[in-house]
């Protein structure tokens, strides 16, 4: 048996910071390195050639196969294999390639298992898949298309695929590399001239639909999802299942629930095994207050497992992720103690899944309030990363816990006492618990490099105006730099000190699109200079608001639930009357009046408020039970237990309501 020799084949441009770990975890499998380089600045050339690599020049023509074709040309191998610079073979396969193609026989290709990181941060959110990476040298064997080049088809012709063990993870669609190299807009341009030579090519307007769905253009994502499937030749085809789930994905995100579900009838058939389309169909039914179609959607999903491997999918759905999804529908339903343990589950499954810390810590500081949530987090997150400690330091300080938090960011910070992200937080839970001039110290020392930058000098902007240096406060805001979305943030700021300085900012000539803008902005700030009780500083904030000339009854409504959801009840009673008297109304509002009015022992107006509320939102169940309390107070408990029947037309297996209404039962016996 001969060893046979294997040509790694690359095409990069400005790639300096991954390729190095790429051509590290190759080391040792590829005989050659071949690094086609298209045009870069930075020092992606000098990195190849120390890892002895034979870097070749060729201008960018905007053609992907050509590019990788002429890679190919210069292969000397039997055998090849083609990474990107942001992915990297799995670092305990290594040895398993040579041993693999020894025995290949008469495959002509290997699979590998692609598993690619999306989100803000690697190993969080993932999906996985297998992707075509291994294939015999051959003329016959050259890559078709610009874009998504394809070379599997190519193979094929020539011979069975196999499937190998080898894993290799993808780093090229985390949030940060993506936008910094403008992949979607440079994607959708080759796409769209690849449409236009190729007119109703399925694969073309899936990957356009890719393109939508990635810059949230729902509609456009779904028009070409379908384009794509009314010219599909086959279920069998390997980007069929995937297609299939974005089109449920597009109709659900665009509230079409009904439909949704039709294409997944039909779906579901044709891929009974795909777990990530239960899951979809579990969170379609929750979308649509379906809650106990979608518990048996997301316990279907924990029996099935994850997807198999042919599958397009995402990882999580048979495990942690449907663990959450039944959490929020419990949340939901107001079942507090089964939330908890979903949460906790989906936290057991993946101690690195952060979007479960957040959840977890609200429900038990509801149940047991912030040292006792604590306690119980803790277990769970021993031995605790930068990332999990990070998480829950924000989760507490969402609940009002800011001196819990900050005990999370010291510990998470001391783990990676570097990090300009941790070294914000640290800044920021010090400000939630007014210690200004400790959170101006801590922010001192970002970089002016770090994308937390212009954070640290806000918040220092902040600090140092509730300190009373607005000199220095303005020194802090001078410059938003090009982003036009830090650029409003400033200027409301800028706005706020020259208010504490007895200023009036000439905000009149403003657009309504730009008014709009700053609002919202605004209402960020009061909200922060609330929570720290700075009323002097928030009534300064809410003044930024009446040069905008924005419409006077939904301002009261927002300022009502702001002061509801802060604990200042006679303030939200105020402004939330006169938002209700001015006609701006809604199932929040009428459900936070009823829960002052009835604090307040005004049990008639309460009945009057839950009610409306009810009527404007049949699916807050909270007012319901409250509702009927205050009627089985006053032993109404026919209109009490008429009260919850209507509740159970839509929550009808709630423990909650039954537990109530067989209390009404007992009440209206005894009586």
């Amino acid at each position: 048996m001969t060893r046979p020799f294997t040509s790694l084949c690359m095409i990069v441009r400005d790639e300096e910071e991954y390729l190095p770990q790429c051509l590290r975890s190759a080391a040792g499998d590829a005989d050659e390195i071949i690094v086609v380089d298209t045009g870069s600045r930075d020092r992606t050339r000098d990195i190849a050639r120390a890892f002895g690599a034979r870097v070749l020049d060729r201008e960018w023509t905007g053609d992907f196969a050509a590019a990788r074709n002429y890679s190919l040309d210069q292969a000397r191998g039997e055998w090849v294999i083609f990474l990107d610079a942001d992915e990297e073979l799995v670092g305990e396969d290594r040895g398993k390639l040579r041993p693999l193609l020894e025995a290949a026989g008469d495959i002509e290709g290997f699979y590998v298992n692609e598993l690619s990181f999306v989100g803000d941060q690697p190993g969080i959110e993932a999906v996985s898949n297998l992707a075509f990476r291994i294939f015999r040298n051959r003329p016959a064997h050259r890559f078709v298309r610009p874009l998504h080049e394809q070379i599997l088809p190519q193979v094929m012709r020539s011979g069975r695929i196999g499937f190998s063990e080898l894993r290799l993870n993808h780093y090229g669609y985390l949030n940060r590399p993506a936008m910094a190299k403008d992949k979607f807009n440079r994607n959708l341009d080759i796409l769209l001239k690849e449409a236009k030579e190729s007119s109703g090519d399925s694969f073309t307007d899936f990957n356009l639909g890719v393109e939508y769905l990635r810059r949230r253009e729902h509609e456009l994502a779904l028009q070409r999802f379908q384009r794509s499937f009314r010219s599909l030749k086959s279920l069998e085809q390997t980007y069929a299942s995937i297609l299939v789930k974005n089109i449920v994905l597009c109709l659900r995100i665009l509230g079409r629930y009904d439909q949704a579900q039709k294409v997944l009838d039909d779906a579901l058939e044709a891929y009974p095994e795909y777990t990530d389309l239960f899951f979809l169909r579990a969170t379609v039914y929750h979308d649509a207050h379906d809650y106990d179609r979608a518990i048996e959607g997301f316990q279907r999903c924990l029996q099935m497992g994850e997807a198999p491997p042919r599958y397009f999918s995402e990882v999580g759905v048979g495990g942690y992720k449907a663990w959450l999804g039944l959490g929020l529908v419990y949340r939901d339903l107001e079942e507090r103690s089964r939330a908890s343990h979903a949460f906790t589950e989906a936290l057991r499954s993946n101690r690195r899944y952060t979007p479960a810390i957040p959840l977890l810590v609200e429900q038990l500081v509801l149940a047991s309030g912030g040292s006792k949530a604590q306690a119980v987090l803790d277990r769970f997150l021993e031995p605790a990363g930068p990332e999990t400690l990070a998480e829950a330091a924000r989760a507490f300080a969402v609940q009002r816990h800011p001196e819990v938090g900050l005990g999370y960011a010291q510990r998470a910070r001391a783990l990676d006492p570097q990090s300009p992200r941790l070294t914000f937080l640290h800044g920021a839970l010090l400000l939630d618990l007014g210690r200004y001039a400790e959170a101006l110290s801590t922010w001192a020392p970002i970089p002016g490099y770090s994308p937390w930058h212009l954070s640290g000098r806000l918040g220092s902007a902040l600090a140092a105006s509730l300190l009373g240096d607005l000199a220095a406060a303005s020194h802090y805001l001078e410059t938003a730099g090009e982003n036009p979305e830090w650029e409003k943030r400033f200027t409301v700021y800028r706005a706020f000190v020259q208010r504490l300085g007895g200023q009036a900012p000439d905000w009149v000539r403003m657009s309504a699109v730009r008014r709009q803008e700053l609002e919202e902005v605004v209402w960020d700030l009061a909200a922060r200079l609330l929570k720290l009780n700075e009323f002097a500083a928030f009534e300064a904030a809410l003044s930024l608001l009446a040069p905008l000339n924005l419409d006077l009854g939904r301002q009261a409504l927002r300022l009502g639930k702001l002061y509801h959801r802060s604990g200042f009840y006679a303030s939200a009673a105020e402004e939330l009357t006169r938002a209700w008297r001015m006609g701006a109304v809604d199932a929040e509002a009428m459900a936070g009046l009823g829960e002052i009015a009835s604090g307040n022992g005004m049990p008639d107006e309460a009945a009057n408020f839950f009610r409306e509320a009810i009527c404007l939102d049949p699916h807050r169940l909270s007012c319901y039970t409250s509702l009927a309390r205050i009627l089985a107070t006053r032993r109404q408990y026919r209109q009490a237990e008429s009260v919850i029947r209507q509740a159970q037309a839509y929550f009808p297996h709630s423990e909650m309501l039954k537990l109530t209404r067989q209390g009404l039962h007992l009440a209206a016996a005894a009586s």
